[in-house]
């Protein structure tokens, strides 16, 4: 896998993005950060795109940060014709 586009920051700091790559369809993710300065960072997979379907896989885009935290962004393939998809995620 390997990052896609930059990330967004949502509330109280936490990080979204989107990977990719040619082992997996594309991820989308968050990284929370620590509760104490030095600490770990938690990553949590919020959706794996399966290319099954309509849905898109290979994202093109990071995730983009719309209104009530809603994610927003684009793939290269899949979907309805194969070319891709738009897709939102309300993490």
């Amino acid at each position: 896998m390997y990052p896609v586009g930059g990330v967004a920051v949502g509330s109280g700091g936490v990080l979204y993005g989107a990977t990719g790559g040619t082992s997996t369809l594309g991820t989308l993710f968050s990284l929370a950060p620590p509760a104490n300065p030095g600490g770990v960072w938690t990553q949590t997979v919020l959706h794996t795109f399966s290319g099954r379907g309509r849905t898109g896989f290979a994202p093109s885009t990071g995730a983009m940060l719309g209104s009530g935290d809603m994610l927003y962004g684009a793939t290269n393939a899949g979907g309805v014709s194969g070319h891709g998809t738009v897709y939102n995620l309300k993490p």
